[in-house]
């Protein structure tokens, strides 16, 4: 039975040399940034590279991933694995197998052409919450290409992040990143199922007594006035 198993490691640089390591996953099923097994135990390596590993026979083939995020790199592994089943099946039923465009845009590379418009924009800490919940979804969706996206799959990470045990609100804000990376795509959002519903809760609203309290306690010119700025003005994050 022909090996179809794509395992994937990091290419990284020890005091021994360079050397090939397994990616070390989290219990969420995500790779951990630059953190490698080696002999049973988890080591973080900050110079290496991605790289898939399997099988052409009995001789090892380690395909370099230059560049890769963690996402991006679990990715190509998936997709490798299943190129790999394709053409064991194909084989067996003398269909032959139709290499894919290298120069077709994965999801993964739509994602970081969309953050970097989004920095672009000076929107630096909306690039963030993007890329916190993008990745999120795309490693649940578990799709390589944008026209692979059915709307099953955004209920499907509402139901990942709930399972971490994140709030309705919590997964309704992670929800509008995703939306906002599919617009982007030029996909039809208005197929997709609603959001989560959640009762909205006031915030909490400070006493006079509290406020000369906190001006009291905050001694350092910079942080009072800074303090006094924001209840004068209302002036908020975002």
């Amino acid at each position: 039975m022909a090996n179809t198993k794509v395992v994937l490691m990091r290419r990284v640089k020890t005091d021994k040399g360079w050397g090939h390591y397994p990616a070390a996953y989290a219990a969420n099923g995500r790779v951990k940034p630059g953190v490698v097994i080696v002999a049973g135990r988890e080591v973080k390596h900050t110079t290496g590279y991605y790289e898939l590993r399997y099988y052409d026979g009995a001789d090892p083939v380690y395909e370099a991933l230059p560049g890769a995020s963690p996402t991006e790199a679990e990715y190509k592994r998936r997709k490798k694995a299943a190129e790999l089943s394709a053409r064991v099946v194909a084989k067996k039923a003398g269909v032959q197998v139709v290499p894919e465009d290298p120069q077709r845009q994965t999801l993964a590379a739509e994602l970081k052409q969309f953050l970097a418009d989004t920095v672009g924009w000076g929107s630096f800490e909306a690039a963030e919450v993007y890329k916190l919940a993008c990745e999120e979804f795309l490693q649940v969706a578990g799709r390589q290409y944008a026209e692979e996206i059915v709307p099953e799959d955004v209920p499907r990470f509402h139901r990942a992040l709930e399972q971490r045990g994140m709030s309705k609100r919590t997964v309704s804000n992670r929800r509008s990143s995703v939306k906002a990376f599919l617009l982007y795509l030029h996909y039809n959002t208005k197929q997709l199922p609603k959001p989560p519903k959640f009762d909205k809760t006031m915030p909490e609203i400070n006493t006079d007594t509290e406020l000369v309290e906190l001006f009291a306690a905050v001694t350092a010119p910079r942080e009072n006035l800074l303090y006094r700025l924001m209840v004068r003005t209302g002036v908020r994050e975002r």
